[in-house]
């Protein structure tokens, strides 16, 4: 069967685990066996713990898989890791290399990068969605944050993100929640929604007194995935960027504001009363 990229990305981690059990216990029996008068007696006692090891070795790994296959949270750090990784490593090493290089000619090398990969990460960010698009639409609020051949994608996901969610879906969860068919609350609804963004989309609809609103409709488990997300992103900043750490620490105690619905609608009836008086 064809496993897939996520597949063959966690089979490699569960055996670089599995190897580099074998190999410390290997280590240790053969420090045992040089403490131990007989050579033979030695090597046979090596060999059994290193059988008895095996079955350890093989049950430890598989845990690990199974706790990968059964997190939402471990995979898309899988995925992130797995395309990131490489990116980040090239950026090093172009870096390192030209180093000596005259300013030109480093803008050269670092903008053939730029082109490379742009897309790249345009493609994971469309993936994963979440919390990566929230970024991408940070980013995009500044020219001057990120080259411009990222920028010009990032632009995009102000007011381009595809939403998550089928008609279907969305009407499902909307019923799920108000515990009742939603022809019983509104005469008209909109499949297509107004617009999207990374936790959630909204529609268009008329409640059966007459009024026009628009619903907000959040993702299921977003905001699990948010938090899972934040870590995966916060360790590949510590790793490439820990400067940027507290500040990034910071920006997650912003997003994570974003999930109180209720809250925002207090916000937003609020400043409605406010501008009322003046306007």
């Amino acid at each position: 069967a064809d496993r897939g990229p996520l597949a063959e990305d966690l089979l490699l981690i569960v055996g670089m685990n599995a190897w580099r059990r074998l190999g410390g216990i290997t280590t240790a029996n053969r420090r045992l066996a040089s403490s131990v008068p007989s050579a033979a007696g030695a090597a046979a006692g090596a060999r059994r713990r290193r059988v008895r090891a095996w079955p350890l070795a093989l049950a430890l790994s598989g845990g690990v898989a199974t706790y990968v296959w059964s997190d939402e949270g471990a995979q898309r750090s899988i995925v992130f890791w797995s395309r990131m990784f490489p990116i980040y490593a090239h950026y090093r090493a172009t870096e390192f290399l030209v180093s000596r290089w005259s300013p030109e000619e480093q803008d050269e090398a670092y903008s053939k990068l730029h082109r490379r990969y742009s897309h790249t990460v345009r493609d994971l960010v469309l993936q994963l969605k979440g919390f990566y698009t929230k970024l991408a639409q940070v980013c995009s609020t500044r020219d001057e944050f990120i080259p411009k051949e990222y920028m010009e994608w990032c632009k995009d996901m102000q007011d381009q993100v595809p939403p998550e969610m089928t008609p279907a879906q969305t009407r499902a969860l909307v019923e799920q929640e108000l515990g009742r068919p939603l022809s019983d609350v509104f005469v008209e609804w909109e499949d297509v929604p107004l617009g999207a963004a990374s936790i959630g989309q909204v529609h268009r609809a008329r409640l059966r007194d007459g009024r026009r609103v628009v619903v907000k409709v959040m993702y299921p488990d977003i905001e699990r995935r948010f938090r899972a997300d934040i870590k995966t992103v916060l360790d590949f900043c510590e790793l490439a960027q820990p400067q940027h750490v507290p500040a990034f620490r910071e920006i997650e105690r912003q997003f994570l504001t974003e999930f109180d619905y209720q809250a925002e609608a207090k916000n937003l009836a609020e400043v409605r009363e406010n501008l009322r008086s003046t306007w």
